[in-house]
């Protein structure tokens, strides 16, 4: 029986809503959707298919006498000039049968190998695969000189047998028939017909490590009224505006963590960590700008696809069959909806909350609650994904007697920031009067939060004076050593305009499930170790895991450590680069001049922050 794939029907459907409700087309457009089945995914099909018995195996032949077989067993794909190779494990036997007994003229172990040309069904939405050439290997994949009957047992029962296999499509192209009326518009029902019966698949190819099919949808004429210049947004759109970018990290923060629990190699939580943090700082950037248009979604989408895209392929490849076929949806859809969005302005993609909670029940179908809930709490399982372990709790209610923590600090290793330290550095608002009694203090608090990170475990330990440094000089660089500020006679935490809290400036945007929002405002020594836990992972993470300090640049590794907690994962290198932006260099050049000074033991020197 053909393999059937029921979530691809939630991919198209999501396509062909978005295409009916995105907007307004000023001519009719052909829009193409690719579909690919890596070959480790259409092994899983064949296997499903053809090779179903003990150890993925397929009795080609066996008389009924036992005696003479052939077993084809753990097939193996490959694209080789546009066909597609399967080289199967054989062993075969040919025998007389002699009473009960077989008299054995030849035992034979290698390989079947056969080519089939892929094909689209002209009658139905399907793929078939039709044997061109076939050949017998020995064990030492060079061509076999048995001919006879093995030879002739693969041409009469392994070609018909192969010619079986199907990518069969039939069947959630027929559900979409029926379902789609209910997920579209109902405003233009003769153009939602001419939606549904203009998607068709277009072509097939086999390519070296995959099966690429094209399906293509036709989109009808629309009369669109010329543009008007973008007015201001209103209060009621500034509202959809600010729930959609909302709704968007919502959406991709469950389909990071999804995706993290279905892989356990630490190099894709790595990779899906990297997507999740240049995403969010994507957001960052856009929310330091007055709005632009009715929804950032579309602009956001295409950002983010095109790094999590190779990431997911990669992943699908090492997936069991059914969670395989998942990711195949998901990313034909998110593959389709950058076509759509390709085609300019005039597409209008439109990526609704309802289609994106089909987008996340593509990957997770089995996942419970609303996918685009989006909570401020701190989220432990996506701290462990992500390889940043267990919670950080406030130093006065990390647990034990902490009112001993000074009497105990030369007897022991610290494991947390002094809470009498903290309890008098909250709420003080640094000035040049009080600034030299202000500025010890918070240098004794940043010491140790690099000391309780490093007891962690999260630095080696031969980068422990670097590390110091580091924490020590982005403090600086961020905030001059400031939690709060005093504006209008109230005290209030120092924030940027994108809403970065505090003295490490940690951006709650960015860092949402990761910290607890209200410490990272309200309490200094929380603000330094989340700071602090952010430059160790960046730190060990990027900085060291990718060599930054193999290019003989003084002081790389902070250098590029900063350089990520600045802007993101893809900024890494831009304090090397001749293309960064001049604003990017001065930044830079600012903390590596604060870097030295904390390097040369000048920490004093902060207090140039509050002469002016």
């Amino acid at each position: 029986m053909a393999m059937q794939i029921p979530s691809f029907r939630a991919a198209v459907l999501l396509t062909l809503t978005l295409l009916f409700i995105a907007g307004e087309l000023a001519a009719a457009r052909e829009v193409a959707l690719p579909l690919r089945f890596d070959n480790a995914l259409v092994e899983k099909i064949l296997v499903d298919q053809l090779f179903t018995g003990p150890g993925q195996s397929l009795v080609a032949m066996k008389d009924g006498s036992g005696c003479n077989y052939l077993i084809l067993s753990d097939p193996r794909l490959s694209g080789v000039d546009g066909l597609l190779r399967i080289r199967s494990a054989a062993r075969g036997r040919v025998a007389t049968a002699i009473g009960s007994r077989c008299l054995v003229l030849l035992d034979w172990t290698g390989f079947v190998e056969t080519d089939q040309h892929a094909e689209l069904d002209g009658r139905h939405p399907r793929v078939l695969f039709r044997t061109v050439d076939s050949r017998l290997l020995d064990d030492d994949g060079e061509p076999s000189t048995i001919a006879g009957a093995i030879w002739g047992w693969v041409s009469d029962n392994v070609h018909p047998r192969l010619d079986t296999l199907t990518v069969d499509l039939q069947a959630p192209l027929a559900e979409i028939q029926s379902l789609l009326p209910l997920m579209l518009l109902k405003r233009d029902a003769e153009r939602t017909r001419h939606i549904l019966d203009s998607l068709s698949l277009t072509g097939v190819r086999v390519e070296q490590d995959a099966l690429t099919l094209t399906a293509r949808v036709d989109i009808p004429d629309v009369p669109q009224a010329a543009p008007l210049p973008e007015a201001p947004l209103t209060p009621a759109e500034l509202a959809r505006w600010q729930q959609a970018w909302q709704q968007w990290d919502a959406f991709l923060t469950f389909v990071i963590k999804a995706s993290a629990r279905d892989t356990t190699r630490d190099a894709s939580r790595s990779a899906l960590f990297d997507v999740l943090l240049s995403a969010r700082y994507d957001i960052v950037a856009i929310l330091a700008s007055p709005p632009r248009g009715p929804d950032p979604v579309p602009q956001l989408f295409v950002q983010t696809w095109d790094r999590l895209a190779p990431v997911l392929r990669e992943m699908q490849t090492g997936l069991p069959g059914e969670t395989a076929l998942q990711y195949l949806s998901f990313i034909a859809a998110a593959d389709a909806l950058k076509s759509i969005q390709s085609l300019g302005p005039g597409a209008g993609l439109d990526v609704s909350a309802d289609g994106l909670r089909r987008m996340a029940r593509m990957i997770a179908p089995a996942a419970v609650g609303d996918p685009l809930t989006r909570s401020n709490e701190v989220d432990p399982e996506l701290r462990l994904l992500m390889g940043f372990g267990a919670a950080i709790a406030p130093p006065q209610r990390d647990g034990g007697a902490w009112w001993l923590d000074g009497v105990l600090r030369q007897a022991h290793a610290r494991t947390r920031i002094d809470p009498l330290l903290v309890v008098k550095l909250n709420l003080w608002v640094a000035d040049y009067k009080n600034a030299k009694g202000y500025l010890p203090l918070v240098e004794d608090l940043l010491e140790q939060a690099a000391e309780v990170t490093m007891g962690r475990g999260k630095v080696p330990a031969k980068h422990g004076r670097l590390f110091h440094d580091l924490v020590l000089a982005t403090a600086w660089k961020e905030s001059c050593w400031r939690q709060f500020v005093r504006k209008k006679g109230e005290v209030e935490t120092i924030r940027s305009v994108t809403g970065a809290l505090g003295m490490m400036q940690v951006d709650p945007n960015a860092w949402r499930g990761f910290y607890d929002i209200a410490d990272l405002a309200e309490n200094i020594g929380y603000n330094a170790r989340a700071g602090a836990d952010i430059l160790a992972h960046y730190l060990t993470h990027y900085a060291i895991r990718k060599g930054e300090d193999k290019y003989g640049i003084a002081d790389a590794l902070a250098r590029a450590t900063y350089a990520v907690y600045n802007g993101g994962p893809s900024h890494r290198r831009r304090y090397r680069l001749k293309k960064t932006k001049q604003s990017l260099r001065a930044i830079d050049k600012s903390f590596y001049e604060k870097y030295l000074s904390i390097k040369a033991g000048n920490s004093q020197e902060v207090m140039t922050c509050y002469l002016g």
